[in-house]
């Protein structure tokens, strides 16, 4: 065998084994390392648990504790007060969800867990007179004070379905249709003509409710149920 040959045997294999030491090398550099910030990036995604949607019309604290145990971190809730009897949606109940201003987010969707999700929901107006009774408890946001009258001697008796104070500035449809629901038979909407411009108040809204001649009366209250009522409302002169 020649010595040219007997060198060759010796320098292919050392070849081979510098070629896959070299091919180690520049995978060990070519590996992306995450850094500490992509790291916890990464590790707070959270998983939308249901659709935004979805949440509405349920009661906030439910939809804030469902989205608190799915990991998010900045839920935010706010009353929007437009409520003037519980007749199409009940106090607390969720009206919208935004996630980063946006209210239609699908179930499953991946978020950061500092994302801002705000939890909007129906409630009554702040200047609602809340009444505490004799052993300290509240008689709700939509009573008013006064005592109301000895209902003992009433045939067919119904009780109101709100107070007249919390009523009052909301559409007289509503006030009507909640009134009969709940069972009155003689009720009458009547216009006082008194807008000019709809600035102060707007076409339809409730100025006044009396019934057999109360005009304060709050939630509960009991009159007879073919008692005369007339909601007077804001319009426009003819």
């Amino acid at each position: 065998m020649s010595r040219r040959h007997t060198n060759t045997l010796f320098v292919l294999p050392l070849m081979v084994l510098l070629g896959c030491s070299l091919c180690l090398v520049l995978a060990a550099c070519g590996k992306t390392e995450l850094s500490p910030a992509e790291s916890q990036t990464h590790e707070t995604l959270v998983t939308m648990p249901a659709s935004s949607k979805d949440m509405v019309n349920h009661p906030y604290e439910e939809v804030v504790e469902l989205l608190e145990d799915a990991g998010f971190t900045n839920v935010l809730v706010q009353p929007h007060r437009d409520l003037v009897v519980e007749l199409i949606h009940g106090e607390g109940d969720v009206e919208q969800v935004t996630i980063n201003g946006e209210d239609d987010v699908a179930e499953g969707t991946k978020l950061q867990a500092n994302t801002q999700i705000l939890v909007i929901y129906h409630a009554y107006p702040e200047d609602a007179t809340e009444v505490v009774d004799e052993n300290g408890s509240s008689a709700g946001t939509d009573a008013v004070l006064s005592k109301a009258p000895d209902s003992s001697a009433l045939k067919d008796p119904v009780q109101t379905p709100f107070s007249s104070k919390i009523l009052c500035g909301g559409g007289y449809e509503d006030a009507v249709r909640a009134l009969q629901e709940a069972g009155f038979t003689n009720v009458k909407a009547e216009p006082k003509e008194d807008l000019l411009v709809g600035i102060s108040h707007e076409e339809g809204d409730v100025l006044s409710i009396s019934i057999n001649g109360v005009t304060e009366f709050d939630k509960g209250w009991s009159f007879e149920r073919d008692a005369p009522i007339i909601v007077e409302y804001h319009a426009f002169s003819q």
